[in-house]
């Protein structure tokens, strides 16, 4: 007989601190370097090609991850990118199984803990409660508005002839601001969320589509969020301003997706229709090294769901320039054009400063790839959103599901005007067109 593994301890789903943890603490610290560093070469460990020989030998000189990983993943970046397709998807596979592995849940307050994977397989946590908010007001149709530069809400043709304008001003391409229009034709956007329920994990974030899917008639929505005001605000705005006959379902008191990851994925189960459509959206977003765990527990929620469901499963992010990525070879040569034409003090600053400001890219010259990738934002971002990527080519190219990723627009959000770098660059990229920096409206 083949022998019972013993079971593991309880889990406690009323920790004071984050169960999501990574494996390396040194005085209550997590050190995310040595991890981070093993992800990557997890990912590359199937390719066999000169390049990717090269690429472990770069790894193995590296001696400071945070002042070096942008040459490293920019190169991991341009091996998938070279790769045939089968390759690339087997090196986002490993590349998720390693984060999914690695990356810890601790189970109760002696620090016993499990790899993040096993912790989402179990079932022995406490059951969240459903907590269901209505609104007061009669709306029978919806029709979808765009926000203006001016912060002003525009329908109809005034909203088209704004995506028109982005389009022709190159910030906004050509096939979003004609998918755009025609939701702005509608009279009434109903129709779309029909036979949907919309899961947002991380619902009170800023640039999240939970106020726009409250106010369309007729949507279901389950949100997961802390307990605290954002949460308290949303309620009451939805209370005021959400249309009648949506139904806004979250745990009641809250959920911490870094604490009660499991939890929210049983209540997801068993919350949803069974014949609707489960279209998640991942918005949450953490500073630093939390950004992985957090969409690491993300990622486990959703695949916990789609394992034990029979509905189908639809998955939207919002990714991020911030990253190496292809671009389209229109969008390469356009960026030639705009540095063989730019204005001349931009060429008189960065002869100035020996090249060491304005710095251009050569995406034209590598096959595509833009790597977006900053030292603001560090290396823990870079895994946290690539891992992102890796979901969407995983889950659309093997799987055939439906993905939705576009990258996010740069935007004034909260969490990116408290910081002064940040917030003078969002205001500054305008000077370099196509650029444009939105508000969340």
């Amino acid at each position: 007989k083949q022998a019972v593994p013993p079971p593991l301890p309880p889990l406690n789903p009323n920790l004071n601190r984050p169960t999501m943890e990574w494996p390396i603490k040194e005085n209550d610290i997590f050190k995310t370097s040595q991890t981070a560093k093993e992800i990557w070469i997890a990912a590359m460990e199937g390719v066999s090609s000169p390049e990717a020989d090269s690429w472990r030998l770069q790894m193995e000189a590296v001696t400071n991850w945070r002042s070096q990983y942008i040459d490293v993943v920019g190169e991991f970046c341009a091996i998938m990118l070279e790769s045939s397709p089968e390759v690339a998807i087997q090196m986002a596979q490993a590349g998720l199984q390693a984060l999914h592995s690695k990356m810890l849940f601790r189970i109760d307050e002696n620090d016993t803990t499990v790899s993040a994977l096993d912790a989402f397989e179990r079932d022995d946590f406490a059951k969240l409660e459903t907590e269901t908010v209505s609104s007061s007001v009669s709306t029978s149709t919806y029709q979808f508005p765009i926000c203006s530069p001016k912060d002003e809400w525009l329908t109809g043709d005034k909203a088209k002839n704004q995506l028109v304008a982005w389009s022709d001003y190159g910030c906004m391409e050509e096939s979003a601001s004609q998918h755009a229009s025609t939701i702005c034709e509608l009279e009434d956007v109903s129709s779309l969320v029909h036979g949907k329920v919309f899961v947002l994990l991380g619902i009170t974030s800023e640039m999240g589509s939970a106020k726009p899917l409250l106010q369309i008639p007729g949507a279901h929505v389950l949100g997961i969020a802390r307990k605290g005001p954002r949460l308290d605000a949303l309620v009451d705005w939805h209370k005021k301003h959400g249309a009648g006959n949506t139904t806004l379902q979250f745990p009641k008191d809250g959920a911490d997706m870094l604490k009660q990851g499991p939890q929210i994925a049983q209540w997801i189960v068993e919350t949803v229709p069974k014949n609707k459509e489960i279209v998640f959206c991942q918005l949450a977003y953490m500073d630093s090294e939390a950004h992985v765990r957090i969409s690491v527990a993300m990622d486990l929620i959703c695949q916990s769901v789609i394992r034990k469901v029979s509905n189908v499963v639809s998955l939207s992010y919002l990714t991020s320039p911030g990253t190496a990525h292809s671009i389209p070879p229109e969008a390469a040569e356009d960026a030639k054009r705009r540095l063989d034409n730019r204005p001349l003090w931009q060429s008189i600053t960065s002869m100035m400063s020996m090249g060491q400001w304005l710095q251009t890219t050569d995406s034209w010259e590598e096959k595509g790839l833009l790597n977006g990738l900053t030292h603001l934002q560090g290396p823990n971002y870079a895994l946290a959103k690539t891992s992102q990527q890796w979901r969407c080519m995983v889950d659309y190219w093997k799987r055939g599901r439906k993905v939705s990723c576009p990258h996010a627009p740069p935007t004034r959000t909260e969490s990116m005007v408290r910081y002064a770098t940040i917030a003078s660059a969002l205001e500054g990229m305008q000077m370099f067109e196509p650029n444009v920096s939105f508000s969340t409206g």
